[in-house]
């Protein structure tokens, strides 16, 4: 992928965490509470640079279980660690990191 890419000159961004949020909810069956507040945090968390060096796909694991665990839903680190292909221990180190970021109030 990367030889055509530099072949034809292509820009191709990198994959942000929220690209990866509706696939990960879809598949824990959560609705749109979690997935607006998981939003919400992964709005700070890239704000505060928190995502940088990390993989997205586990940043935003990390905000659906935050906010999957502030909506008081029943949920564990495996479980949302499995619907994004990513460790539960991953999870668990990121977690400390964005439960401190308060998720903005939806307007929705």
């Amino acid at each position: 992928m990367s030889v055509i890419r530099i072949e034809f000159e292509l820009s191709i961004p990198p994959a942000r965490p929220q690209d990866f949020l509706p696939r990960i909810v879809s598949e824990l069956e959560f609705g749109p509470d979690v997935e607006r507040s998981a939003g919400a945090y992964l709005t700070q968390a890239t704000d505060e640079e928190l995502h940088v060096g990390k993989h997205p796909a586990a940043v935003a694991a990390t905000a659906v279980y935050a906010a999957a665990t502030g909506l008081d839903l029943p949920v564990n680190q495996q479980a949302v660690a499995d619907a994004a292909d990513v460790s539960a221990v991953t999870i668990s180190r990121q977690y400390q990191e964005i439960q401190e970021l308060s998720p903005l109030e939806s307007t929705s």
